[in-house]
């Protein structure tokens, strides 16, 4: 027996079934839609909108160490603060002159924290990052050339040529989250995906078929601190104020914990995650119990789905997709023919 179908049937399917660009397109569209509705007018939707966004993209950014190289990291905010002191001088040059530096420091400081990948992982290389996070921490608020513990104010007044208005900044840190989720989702396709994941996996049998097990750990996490850098510029002019207790251990453990309940190695994952956690900001009071709580939901999450909330989305999408387009490919009924 074989499993056949018929050509001109699975043809007239698949030109029923809209493409997997359309798909993407169309989610972009209405996310770009939503929140511009959210943000418009509303300076506190605005910035609530915006923060979601922030968190997205440095999760995002996160995934690249946990959920592909499966290492614990706590250094992302660390590189979002040196992204961000680096990035608010250059204001004056212009936004996205200012991005661009603090991306380059994102990066060098992601390679500083995937330093000691290179010989160690684990909980030692846990360790490791959580130390460079505190020493930053604490070098940026004992210099006071660098603004101290106090902080200093961020001014920014436009982005090419348009007033950066709440509405503006929202739009602008959601077309970042965009972009960096389209890159996260590009690079897991290719080559250089799957070599990062197979090192995750198996440092061993990577080094087998060409693949730098070194290197592989070094790009990861520098492309993180990219992110990182970036997410860190974008919080300084959301916030308009940069201090760098902003950027302290919790918010490192909040990143981390985006990445594992909205799904590791997943390009959704760290934004579902963000969306959660922007949500649960909004709805729960602000009190003595909040960090319990979510370190609860944590512990759920981890227990009942250790793939996180996306896996399950996904399955309930594609059923929709198979009832709604019978010839998509996860639908495309098969027929047993002897």
């Amino acid at each position: 027996m074989s499993v056949r179908t018929d050509p001109a049937t699975e043809v007239r399917r698949r030109r029923a079934t809209p493409p997997r660009a359309v798909w993407g397109g169309a989610a972009i569209v209405v996310v770009l839609v939503l929140a511009y509705l959210l943000s418009a007018g509303q300076p506190y939707l605005a910035t609530v909108v915006a923060g979601a966004a922030v968190y997205a993209t440095a999760a995002t950014g996160l995934d690249f160490v946990v959920g592909w190289l499966r290492e614990v990291s706590v250094g992302q905010g660390a590189a979002m603060l040196v992204g961000a002191y680096c990035g608010v001088p250059f204001l004056e040059a212009g936004v996205l002159v200012a991005g661009l530096v603090a991306a380059v420091a994102g990066l060098v400081t992601g390679l500083v924290l995937g330093l000691a990948a290179v010989r160690v992982k684990g909980f030692a290389l846990a360790t490791y990052t959580l130390i460079v996070a505190l020493a930053v921490e604490l070098v940026f608020t004992s210099v006071p050339a660098l603004g101290g513990g106090v902080g200093r104010p961020v001014i920014a007044d436009s982005v090419v040529g348009i007033p950066l208005d709440t509405t503006t900044t929202a739009m602008l840190c959601v077309v970042v989250a965009i972009l960096g989720v389209l890159l996260h989702a590009r690079l897991r396709r290719s080559m250089t995906g799957l070599a990062w994941r197979g090192v995750g996996l198996n440092p061993s049998a990577a080094g087998s078929v060409a693949v730098s097990p070194v290197g592989a750990r070094l790009a990861a996490f520098g492309l993180a601190g990219v992110y990182a850098g970036v997410a860190g510029f974008l919080f300084a002019l959301v916030s308009g104020y940069l201090a760098p207790t902003v950027f302290g251990f919790e918010l490192a453990v909040l990143m981390l914990a985006m990445v594992v309940i909205g799904g590791r190695g997943r390009s959704l994952g760290a934004v579902v995650g963000a969306v959660v956690f922007t949500v649960y900001q909004q709805v729960a009071p602000a009190s003595a119990y909040s960090d319990a709580a979510i370190g609860v939901v944590l512990m759920v999450v981890v227990w009942f789905a250790p793939a996180g909330i996306v896996p399950y989305v996904g399955t309930g999408l594609r059923r929709a997709r198979r009832r709604w387009w019978p010839g998509s490919p996860g639908g495309m009924g098969k027929e047993l023919v002897a």
